[in-house]
């Protein structure tokens, strides 16, 4: 699965952004600006129930879906500025992984039969689906930096962020019919959406001269689609490296 097409809109804003905030940037006269690039393991929990499965003659409307929890790594560039020795401000775009795993999901799977009249009649009866699923999710956010020193060089921080997220989500598997019917079929299904959601961190920054630094983050993410039945985890740990200017 690519999310070439459906992350074009948000890199595309991505670079708008950095375009109009590039100039007050710039100009920020107390600690300058910075760029990072930063990376490090993700791990999401959600109930993955895609709402509806269509393969060929066969449409599947879920109904009850297994736990899923998968492990992925996360990537992020962002460039920020510090208004003063407290507050801060960062833009990112994040790709915050493909995770993959196993998945189960119950429901009622819909046959589209024709007859020798030529007409269509709709046939239903349980299904159970027992495969992988996956989903990858990236997007861009902007978000406040509460900054509090513990030394010259080195620094504690909260980070409150709004993230607007594009979504895919895959699932490949077997379906079981079981009722009227009493056979096996290939399953297949795919869909993405967009949402936004609010992102929380926080963690310590070090900067060994003028002009470079590290820091490392823990980073939670909380957010509802209608891909899924419930809201959505990620947690992160990642090490970044800041270029000062």
């Amino acid at each position: 699965m690519n999310l070439a097409k459906d992350s074009c809109f948000i890199r595309t804003l991505c670079v708008l952004l950095v375009s109009i905030l590039w100039p007050s940037l710039a100009a920020a006269q107390v600690g300058g600006y910075y760029l990072e690039l930063s990376g490090g393991p993700s791990e999401t929990t959600v109930e993955f129930m895609p709402p509806l499965i269509q393969y060929g003659r066969i449409q599947f409307v879920s109904s009850q879906a297994s736990d899923f929890s998968a492990d992925s790594d996360m990537v992020s560039l962002s460039i920020g500025t510090r208004f003063n020795d407290t507050f801060a401000m960062e833009v990112s775009y994040t790709d915050y992984g493909s995770f993959s795993g196993p998945a189960t999901v119950t429901g009622a799977g819909f046959f589209f039969d024709r007859l020798e009249s030529g007409e269509f009649v709709v046939r239903e009866t349980d299904l159970f689906v027992e495969g992988d699923g996956e989903y990858e999710t990236a997007g861009i956010s902007a978000s406040l930096i509460g900054n509090l020193p513990l030394g010259r060089r080195l620094n504690v921080y909260g980070k409150l962020g709004f993230v607007a997220l594009d979504i895919d989500w895959k699932v490949v598997g077997t379906g079981v019919f079981t009722g009227d019917r009493d056979e096996q079929l290939p399953i297949s299904g795919d869909a993405s959406a967009r949402t936004t959601a609010f992102s929380y961190g926080a963690g310590l920054a070090y900067r060994f001269n003028l002009s470079y630094g590290v820091r490392l983050e823990y980073q939670e993410l909380r957010f509802d689609s209608r891909l899924f039945s419930s809201t959505a985890e990620i947690e992160g740990i990642t090490l970044g490296i800041r270029r000062y200017f």
